[in-house]
């Protein structure tokens, strides 16, 4: 089964941080307004949990400019760009400064227990493994037989998951990944660079199994702008779609389908068993907490010390053998391990544009008071 995301840091409350505290449309998304450190470089900031009703946070997704988080209560709230309706506010497109809630009547007034974010679009999975959409749909990526924006959730059909229960849903750039119980993976939206693993040239508007192309049993799966990874229940790692920067980790650098298992350096018999895409690079942890990554790098992303362009793949190997990682999560120019149990978060980031600048780590101690959470503690390791 998926590794759940239920870091005791994002049970408490919301932090939240952006790359230019100067532009008007990342002020919004992040729902608390910006803070800089002496450097003048945004700093994490908490999210007055009264702008959420004082909900405990189970988890949160962030998209291009759109964030969304699901509550301890099951709710659903939203912020930042409404644009094409990523926001799920029935008939509105504005953008909102804090959180909003998404009236649970729209969610089948079921409880979320997930909630994702693409480009401009959402998704929130329910306790029932019900899936909603909602958002830009140009491509098909809400899975509701149609091209036109959704300003509400609109239900996803259990029939074109064969009734299955769904356990975990991923959204790319403008394509969708959903994990059933049984371990079997449905994909659908845009497929000109080969992300939804099938041949065709027509986007796929509803959910299709990936039945002879993947016919393992997948344990996790995430989407990046152009690409998708998974790994399997017995610890494979595969990739597919566009991989023109590396980041499918194949050894060559164009979009692979249908879906390719990756040959993992320093192997031996490591399984690994979390992935995250960015925009383009892909990040995987094995269970002996080996990292992997492989991609564009201009950002050093990829946590080598290396700022090359495009990392060559195959993946390269980083170790948390002693603090190994329990959650993770990338995006654009940015990886995240951490530990749920130790309430760290690991941020990976490059100092400069120096292509031989290596990358800086740095440890988020959090502390909780009174229910609320904030950063005691900021310095390299």
């Amino acid at each position: 089964m998926p590794l759940p995301l239920e870091s005791a840091v994002l049970r408490v409350c919301a932090c939240c941080w952006s790359a230019d505290r100067n532009d008007p449309v990342q002020r919004v998304q992040l729902g608390v307004g910006m803070a800089a450190n002496e450097d003048g470089n945004p700093v994490p900031m908490l999210l007055n949990p009264a702008l959420h009703m004082g909900e405990s946070v189970l988890m949160i997704a962030a998209g291009k400019h759109h964030t969304a988080m699901a509550t301890d209560t099951g709710s659903v709230w939203t912020w930042g760009q409404g644009k094409f309706g990523a926001l799920g506010a029935p008939r509105s497109c504005e953008d909102k400064r804090v959180p909003q809630s998404v009236p649970a009547a729209l969610l089948g007034a079921e409880r979320a227990v997930m909630v994702a974010c693409g480009h401009s679009h959402t998704a929130a999975l329910t306790e029932s493994g019900v899936l909603f959409t909602w958002g830009l749909n140009t491509n098909g990526q809400l899975g509701n037989d149609s091209t036109q924006p959704q300003f509400s959730p609109t239900l996803v059909p259990p029939k074109r998951f064969a009734q299955q229960r769904i356990s975990l849903v991923a959204l790319g750039g403008s394509h969708c990944a959903a994990l059933a119980g049984n371990g079997r993976l449905y994909m659908w939206g845009m497929v000109e660079h080969g992300q939804l693993g099938f041949d065709g040239s027509e986007d796929l508007l509803v959910p299709r199994l990936l039945k002879h192309q993947l016919a393992v049993t997948v344990a996790s799966v995430s989407c990046g702008n152009m690409h998708t990874a998974a790994c399997s229940l017995d610890g494979q790692l595969w990739t597919w779609g566009y991989g023109g920067m590396g980041q499918l980790g194949t050894n060559e650098r164009h979009f692979r389908m249908p879906p390719t298992c990756v040959d993992l350096p320093h192997l031996h018999s490591r399984r690994a068993v979390m992935v995250a895409c960015g925009n383009s690079h892909t990040c995987a942890v094995c269970h002996d907490g080996a990292f992997y990554s492989c991609g564009w790098n201009l950002h050093y992303q990829l946590g080598l010390g290396d700022g090359s362009v495009s990392c060559p793949p195959p993946p390269e190997f980083l170790c948390f053998k002693d603090d190994p990682p329990q959650y993770m999560f990338s995006t654009n120019n940015l990886s995240i391990v951490g530990r749920s149990v130790a309430c760290r978060i690991k941020v990976r980031q490059g100092k400069g544009k120096d292509p031989h600048c290596s990358p800086t780590f740095s440890t988020f101690e959090m502390a909780t008071i009174g229910g609320s959470l904030f950063s005691s503690k900021n310095r390299a390791l």
